[in-house]
């Protein structure tokens, strides 16, 4: 679960939970037409816009925006007309102008944003995490997870190997993903919507422009003292924003280390920097 849904899923739960790995960031974006007159946020006010639900990384959304633009992200009653949809029909209702603005992923988008004929509403940063770490906390670097490993203190305590082979096998798919994006990309097009060789260059572009901010998959899974400190931030502003509870405790993260007999393939790819402390 992303770290923005972890404290709704303790509330709920009325449990305690623990992240030992990071699995990606957020990487929705907020599409809009290119013959659009919209900037910002604030310009689609009253406008339908499309997103896959309330939850999640909306919430994340609603909050990065209400303090940035003072707006209301909710559905129903909100500064928006919010429609909730699947992620592989927003692009067709965008251009059919059954929206006028989409929070969707590239994924299903690349065919529309190469021709021209979608772009994104804020083209310098167009994922979530770039967005926070822009407007909101220069500090937090391909933050913003959307993806975690999480569990309960009790169940990693007794199953600390397991835990580590979950981010082993995490890891060694990272790696792969880096060593080559390509091959992957273009053994799997359904997953990228990528339909020809120009619109997989495209892609590749995208991912690796800005030394490779645009790349929401990790480098490494593994948790330091500083990325834990940076990623608490998250649910401070959820807390200042109104959207987590002033009593909710802040989260846990346990910073875990490859085990000292993991294959090479399995390790963070060098020049990360990841040498995470394994205490707590």
């Amino acid at each position: 679960m992303g770290t923005y849904e972890v404290p709704f899923v303790a509330e709920n739960a009325g449990r305690e939970f623990v992240s030992f790995g990071v699995y990606n960031l957020m990487r929705d974006s907020i599409f809009v037409r290119s013959d659009s007159p919209y900037k910002t946020m604030e310009d689609l006010k009253g406008k339908r816009i499309s997103t896959a639900g309330t939850g999640a990384s909306m919430l994340m959304y609603a909050a990065m925006f209400k303090k940035q633009y003072g707006v209301d992200l909710k559905l129903g009653g909100g500064d928006y007309k919010v429609n909730v949809q699947e992620f592989p029909a927003m692009p067709a209702a965008l251009s059919k102008g059954d929206a006028e603005g989409s929070f969707g992923l590239i994924d299903f988008e690349i065919p529309y944003v190469k021709s021209g004929e979608h772009r994104w509403l804020y083209p310098d940063q167009p994922t979530g995490y770039e967005w926070y770490q822009t407007y909101l906390n220069p500090e937090a670097v391909r933050q913003v997870a959307c993806n975690l490993w999480v569990t309960t203190p009790e169940w990693l305590d007794a199953n600390p190997k397991a835990a580590e082979g979950f981010n082993l096998m995490w890891q060694e798919g990272v790696n792969s993903w880096y060593g080559d994006k390509e091959s992957i990309i273009r053994a799997y097009p359904d997953l990228f919507t990528t339909t020809n060789d120009a619109e997989v260059e495209w892609f590749l572009n995208y991912l690796n422009e800005a030394d490779g901010m645009h790349d929401q998959c990790v480098k490494t899974v593994y948790i330091d003292p500083v990325w834990a400190q940076n990623e608490t931030a998250v649910f401070t502003l959820l807390k200042e924003q109104g959207f987590v509870k002033e009593s909710t405790p802040d989260p846990l993260f346990k910073a875990m280390a490859p085990p000292a007999d993991a294959p090479p393939e399995a390790l963070p790819p060098s020049g990360t920097g990841a040498s995470p402390s394994p205490s707590a």
